[in-house]
């Protein structure tokens, strides 16, 4: 029986799935529960791991140090978006895939130990039960049915995320294009106007002309000589 009593509700063993023989939660919980936090937990890591391996990777690639090169790689990737996507998505395959484990009967494996447990045996009777339930849903048809549609279902929905994520990134690289191009035109019309205001106000060019006395006494000889030849 739960050990809050009638507090979690007026059904004492809902939090064994109403089987308090076949299955045993001893920190009472919802095995449900348990489960999506198990599958958060999961998903949430392995972005972190794959996010972690891409950047050391790429740190070798480009002759960067492994230390600080991966890390500056990894901070410069991390989502914590994608992260939280891969949480919620762990979480929701978790609790799904654990309630119908146990409306198929995958999931058998139960736990009976005394109160006076130690811990050390309630972790070992916890491994061995869940690395029994494991092994069961790839070896018994019920489970490998269900094991097959989640991984089908998990491997589509992270498929959409990715493609949403990809056109967010898309979105933003041409925002920060276009405003690249807003802010050179900006600069160039201030620069031309600059140079009009600068141009506006130049002092005005005066050009005086000066009368050459040698060059006015030139053509006045020219004339007189045109004049005598013609009246020849």
């Amino acid at each position: 029986m739960q050990e809050v009593g009638l507090e979690g509700g007026l059904n004492p063993y809902a939090y064994a799935l109403n089987s308090p023989v076949m299955y045993v939660d001893m920190t009472g919980e919802s095995p449900i529960l348990v489960a999506m936090g198990g599958g958060a937990g999961i998903g949430g890591g392995l972005y972190i791991g794959k996010t972690g391996i891409k950047a050391y990777f790429d740190a070798r690639k480009n002759n960067q140090s492994l230390i600080s090169g991966t890390w500056n790689n990894f901070a410069n990737t991390f989502s914590f978006t994608e992260f939280g996507q891969q949480a919620v998505v762990g979480a929701a395959f978790g609790g799904i895939g654990k309630a119908a484990f146990l409306a198929a009967d995958v999931h058998i494996a139960k736990t009976v130990l005394p109160a006076s447990a130690s811990t050390g045996q309630k972790i070992a009777s916890l491994a061995s039960n869940t690395a029994t339930n494991k092994v069961r849903e790839f070896t018994t048809p019920a489970g490998v049915v269900i094991t097959g549609n989640m991984l089908t279902g998990k491997t589509s929905t992270n498929l959409m995320l990715n493609s949403n994520n990809s056109q967010q990134s898309m979105q933003q690289l041409n925002q920060q294009l276009n405003q690249q191009m807003l802010n050179q035109q900006f600069i160039q019309y201030q620069q031309s106007t600059q140079f009009v205001r600068e141009l506006c106000c130049l002092a005005p060019i005066v050009i005086t002309a000066t009368p050459d006395v040698n060059i006015t006494r030139e053509v006045q000889q020219n004339m007189n000589r045109l004049i005598m030849q013609n009246s020849y």
